[in-house]
């Protein structure tokens, strides 16, 4: 497996919350200022915000700090900051030792070009209704697809993704693009608490439908965060590129 190969599965297993990418999404962001309450009652230099913990099908986990101000998904290979006001990000590897800051759309190019090649191609996702997971306001959504890269995948074989999304946890267009680009997500409905990919052949659902649980958050406080959470950690150097960035972690995963 080339370098360029092993980068993207890297980047694929580190952070992809929801592993199918995404067709185009037109749901309407909410404004940051309204998902958020004022900070009551927080200890000083913290914000009203959102602690997620978040676990996947193949990549293991990962633990999202969200504010008005600022977001952090910390996961086993990469961790990742954005700045809200700014519209930068940083990613950082604490194997590696490295890191290295983009503006949204700039990281949305660079490191997008390192996923691996799409796998499945969807619909626009479909409202299925209110509901509540973890005692959060949530709305439940489906999409169909198939897959495209599978020669040997038959032709009248459908998969079908559940959702549950967020409707209080949401972000801005251009952040949604980043997530969506570089996280194989939809983000542009919420953040997805839950994601269940079904594949079957058409017509005979009842006998042929096998299932998977891609994502599922199994914790989700507001919660006020210290303005220290989105510090860079010390002793990280900037890195030249993004197999710069990568390169230990490949190294120590034999990816």
């Amino acid at each position: 497996m080339n370098r360029v190969s092993k980068l993207a599965v890297a980047i694929f297993l580190t952070l992809a919350a929801v592993l199918a990418p995404v067709s185009a999404l037109a749901a309407d962001s909410v404004a940051a200022s309204n998902l958020f309450l004022p900070p009551v009652n927080n200890p000083n230099g913290s914000r009203s915000g959102w602690i997620v913990r978040q676990r996947g099908y193949q990549w293991g986990g990962c633990v999202w700090y969200i504010t008005d101000q600022q977001i952090k998904m910390s996961g086993s290979f990469l961790c990742m900051i954005i700045n809200r006001k700014t519209n930068r990000i940083t990613l950082y590897s604490l194997k590696s030792g490295r890191y290295h800051s983009y503006t949204l759309r700039d990281c949305a190019k660079r490191i997008g070009i390192y996923r691996a090649k799409q796998q499945y191609i969807f619909g626009p996702a479909k409202t299925a209704g209110k509901t509540e997971y973890l005692g959060q306001p949530a709305m439940k959504m489906l999409r169909i697809g198939q897959r495209i890269t599978e020669a040997r995948t038959r032709r009248d074989v459908e998969f079908r993704d559940d959702m549950i999304v967020s409707t209080k946890i949401q972000f801005e267009p251009e952040i949604n693009s980043v997530l969506e680009s570089v996280l194989y997500s939809v983000y542009s409905y919420g953040l997805p608490f839950k994601v269940v990919r079904s594949g079957y052949i058409k017509g005979r659902e009842g006998r042929s439908t096998q299932s998977v649980t891609l994502t599922e958050v199994h914790f989700a406080k507001a919660r006020p965060i210290p303005d220290t959470e989105f510090a860079l950690p010390k002793g990280l150097k900037p890195a030249q590129s993004e197999m710069d960035l990568l390169s230990s972690d490949m190294e120590a995963s034999r990816l």
